[in-house]
Protein backbone atom coordinates (compact mmCIF):
# COMPACT_ATOMS: atom_id res chain seq x y z
CA UNK A 1 0.00 0.00 0.00
CA UNK A 2 2.50 2.35 0.54
CA UNK A 3 3.95 1.56 -3.12
CA UNK A 4 0.59 3.09 -4.28
CA UNK A 5 -0.96 -0.44 -4.53
CA UNK A 6 -3.90 -2.25 -3.21
CA UNK A 7 -3.18 -5.51 -2.41
CA UNK A 8 -5.42 -8.58 -2.38
CA UNK A 9 -4.89 -11.28 -0.03
CA UNK A 10 -6.33 -14.62 0.01
CA UNK A 11 -6.04 -16.35 3.58
CA UNK A 12 -5.77 -20.08 2.62
CA UNK A 13 -7.08 -22.82 5.81
CA UNK A 14 -6.34 -25.90 5.05
CA UNK A 15 -7.69 -28.90 7.13
CA UNK A 16 -6.80 -32.21 7.11
CA UNK A 17 -8.91 -35.48 6.22
CA UNK A 18 -10.18 -37.63 8.87
CA UNK A 19 -11.82 -40.83 8.59
CA UNK A 20 -15.74 -40.54 9.22
CA UNK A 21 -14.89 -43.72 11.53
CA UNK A 22 -12.34 -42.03 13.68
CA UNK A 23 -13.18 -40.36 16.41
CA UNK A 24 -12.56 -36.79 16.87
CA UNK A 25 -9.10 -36.13 17.94
CA UNK A 26 -9.13 -32.80 19.77
CA UNK A 27 -9.76 -31.02 16.49
CA UNK A 28 -12.54 -29.08 17.47
CA UNK A 29 -10.43 -26.80 20.18
CA UNK A 30 -7.96 -26.14 17.16
CA UNK A 31 -10.76 -25.43 15.04
CA UNK A 32 -12.27 -23.17 17.51
CA UNK A 33 -8.43 -21.32 17.82
CA UNK A 34 -7.57 -21.21 14.11
CA UNK A 35 -10.96 -19.03 13.49
CA UNK A 36 -10.23 -17.31 16.39
CA UNK A 37 -6.57 -16.40 15.09
CA UNK A 38 -8.50 -15.83 11.30
CA UNK A 39 -10.87 -13.61 12.82
CA UNK A 40 -8.40 -11.18 14.10
CA UNK A 41 -5.95 -11.16 10.76
CA UNK A 42 -9.30 -10.29 9.24
CA UNK A 43 -9.69 -7.72 11.20
CA UNK A 44 -6.59 -6.18 11.21
CA UNK A 45 -6.65 -6.59 7.19
CA UNK A 46 -10.12 -4.67 7.04
CA UNK A 47 -9.13 -1.95 9.69
CA UNK A 48 -6.34 -1.57 7.37
CA UNK A 49 -8.41 -1.25 3.70
CA UNK A 50 -7.16 -4.52 2.27
CA UNK A 51 -9.14 -6.68 0.18
CA UNK A 52 -9.02 -10.17 1.81
CA UNK A 53 -10.85 -13.86 1.42
CA UNK A 54 -10.35 -16.77 3.48
CA UNK A 55 -10.54 -20.52 1.31
CA UNK A 56 -10.78 -23.30 3.43
CA UNK A 57 -9.21 -26.69 1.46
CA UNK A 58 -9.85 -30.12 2.82
CA UNK A 59 -6.45 -32.52 2.01
CA UNK A 60 -3.40 -34.44 3.37
CA UNK A 61 -1.32 -32.88 0.85
CA UNK A 62 -0.77 -29.58 2.34
CA UNK A 63 1.97 -28.06 -0.23
CA UNK A 64 -0.10 -29.18 -3.18
CA UNK A 65 -3.08 -28.16 -1.66
CA UNK A 66 -1.38 -24.72 -1.11
CA UNK A 67 0.16 -24.24 -4.40
CA UNK A 68 -3.02 -25.25 -6.15
CA UNK A 69 -4.82 -23.11 -4.38
CA UNK A 70 -2.91 -20.05 -5.61
CA UNK A 71 -2.71 -21.16 -9.21
CA UNK A 72 -6.33 -21.79 -8.78
CA UNK A 73 -6.93 -17.86 -6.69
CA UNK A 74 -4.41 -15.94 -9.10
CA UNK A 75 -2.36 -15.13 -6.69
CA UNK A 76 0.71 -13.36 -7.39
CA UNK A 77 2.59 -14.47 -3.94
CA UNK A 78 3.01 -17.74 -1.52
CA UNK A 79 3.87 -15.51 1.65
CA UNK A 80 5.17 -17.83 4.02
CA UNK A 81 8.09 -17.31 7.08
CA UNK A 82 11.36 -18.29 6.99
CA UNK A 83 12.45 -21.83 6.88
CA UNK A 84 13.06 -23.71 10.18
CA UNK A 85 17.00 -24.22 10.02
CA UNK A 86 19.19 -26.25 12.20
CA UNK A 87 18.38 -28.26 15.24
CA UNK A 88 14.84 -26.77 15.19
CA UNK A 89 14.24 -28.48 11.98
CA UNK A 90 13.57 -31.69 13.96
CA UNK A 91 10.28 -29.54 15.04
CA UNK A 92 9.40 -28.30 11.70
CA UNK A 93 6.81 -30.50 8.84
CA UNK A 94 9.32 -28.83 6.17
CA UNK A 95 6.45 -27.29 4.55
CA UNK A 96 8.47 -24.46 4.29
CA UNK A 97 11.31 -25.77 2.33
CA UNK A 98 9.09 -28.17 0.49
CA UNK A 99 6.84 -25.14 -0.55
CA UNK A 100 9.79 -23.08 -1.89
CA UNK A 101 11.38 -26.25 -3.13
CA UNK A 102 8.42 -27.36 -5.39
CA UNK A 103 6.82 -23.77 -6.13
CA UNK A 104 5.21 -23.58 -9.75
CA UNK A 105 3.83 -20.44 -11.34
CA UNK A 106 3.37 -18.86 -8.12
CA UNK A 107 6.58 -17.18 -6.67
CA UNK A 108 6.99 -18.61 -2.73
CA UNK A 109 8.23 -15.79 -0.63
CA UNK A 110 9.68 -16.09 2.62
CA UNK A 111 9.19 -12.91 4.97
CA UNK A 112 10.93 -12.71 8.52
CA UNK A 113 9.10 -11.38 11.73
CA UNK A 114 8.45 -7.66 10.28
CA UNK A 115 7.15 -8.89 6.99
CA UNK A 116 10.61 -8.11 5.65
CA UNK A 117 10.98 -10.56 2.36
CA UNK A 118 14.25 -13.07 3.08
CA UNK A 119 16.25 -15.31 0.09
CA UNK A 120 15.38 -18.91 0.97
CA UNK A 121 17.82 -21.03 0.68
CA UNK A 122 17.94 -24.78 0.72
CA UNK A 123 19.01 -25.72 4.66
Amino acid sequence: MALGRHPEVCLLRIEKLSSHWLPDDGGAFLRERIDAVLRGVCDELAACGIAHAVHLRSTNRLVFAILDAAEELNCSGIIVPPAVSGWRRIFSSGTVAALCAGQRNVPVITVDGNGRPRAWRTQ
